[in-house]
């Protein structure tokens, strides 16, 4: 194919015309008549507009009772005309133009349900959503997530963004964090203390190779059940050791790191994390539990014979030994 070729496929980048949101509009698409939140009168707290191309919508500032609303598939890159809704219960503002969520959104104190998926934001400069419960940022451009109070969070979503740091990260209810596609490199790069309802944590791709956190950081995750690590780049057994204080993990996906290539891959999981009932797509059999400590007893005969002729086998990632298997798995 010819340059001109390559060339005539490239959309060329067009300015979209402004189509600010207007009072007819809004009357169309408002529904849900609803106490006000003084209790003295009724309004209608509900607006869904998809799909219509709206570039502004600083006429909400005249919306004062607005509870629920969906902007979604429009093409917003401002919403600070949202800073006058003291009423906001959920907002859905996913696939616009959004590069900002600006700091005048703070302390939203009835917020719970956001959605602000594919977006382009490269700035979160909300501290607080007080009673946000469940908050989606997937698909954005976020180099870093800070959430220093957001004590009622249940539910976290930030995959396919550009993030090396996730903290701080004070959600002490969290359940489930999705932080996928980040270039996040190592586990203590992710704020994971204090979360003792975390039960699933998904890092699929993201360029991990230390499993490694702060001291008591593990203990604390004392609900976590599934561990999705797909796709990253540990390589040896004993990072696995990390994960040792996981008490109640049951999941743990490994493979695509280069670690799965190692000759004795399941059993050198499965002896370190004996409490494992699925590995990757397959569970852990009674059989192949035994298979693994007789694996560990092999070990640990094979490491006390080496250290009686002055050396160490398979205990040190440096070691020669485990270098050997690493190579041989590659």
């Amino acid at each position: 194919m010819s340059d001109t070729d390559d060339d005539a496929d490239v959309a060329p980048a067009v300015d979209l015309p402004a189509k600010p949101l207007t009072a007819d509009l809004v009357s169309s698409h408002i529904s849900l008549l609803a106490r006000t939140g003084n209790g003295l009168s009724h309004a209608y707290t509900r607006l869904e507009i998809h799909d219509e191309g709206l570039t502004d919508v600083n006429i909400l500032e005249s919306y004062p009772h607005l509870r629920y609303i969906d902007l979604s598939l429009n093409a917003l890159d401002d919403v600070t005309a949202l800073n006058s809704l003291e009423y906001l219960l959920a907002l859905d503002l996913h696939s616009n133009h959004l590069r900002n969520i600006p700091a005048v959104l703070d302390k939203k104190k009835y917020l719970q349900h956001v959605n602000l998926a594919r977006n382009k934001i490269e700035r979160f400069e909300v501290t607080s959503w007080p009673l946000c419960a469940w908050l989606n940022l997937n698909e954005n451009s976020l180099p870093s997530l800070a959430l220093p109070d957001f004590s009622s969070l249940l539910h976290l979503e930030a995959r396919s963004n550009v993030a090396k740091l996730v903290s701080p990260l004070m959600a002490p209810k969290l359940q489930k964090l999705y932080l996928g596609n980040n270039p996040l490199e190592k586990l203590s790069n992710i704020d994971l203390e204090g979360k003792p309802f975390l039960q699933l944590l998904h890092l699929r791709e993201c360029g991990i190779k230390s499993l490694e956190t702060g001291k008591g950081v593990m203990e604390g995750l004392r609900s976590l059940v599934y561990l999705n690590l797909r796709d990253n780049k540990i390589q040896s057994p004993t990072q696995i050791d990390h994960l040792q204080p996981l008490s109640r993990l049951k999941i743990l996906v490994l493979m695509g790191n280069p670690i799965d290539q190692h000759p004795s891959y399941r059993l050198e999981i499965v002896h370190r994390l004996p409490k494992l009932e699925r590995l990757d797509k397959d569970p852990v059999t009674d059989e192949e539990r035994e298979e693994a400590e007789q694996y560990r007893l092999q070990l640990e005969r094979e490491n006390a014979e080496a250290a009686a002729s002055g050396a160490t086998v398979g205990e040190d990632d440096e070691g020669e030994s485990q270098k050997e298997g690493d190579e041989e798995g590659d």
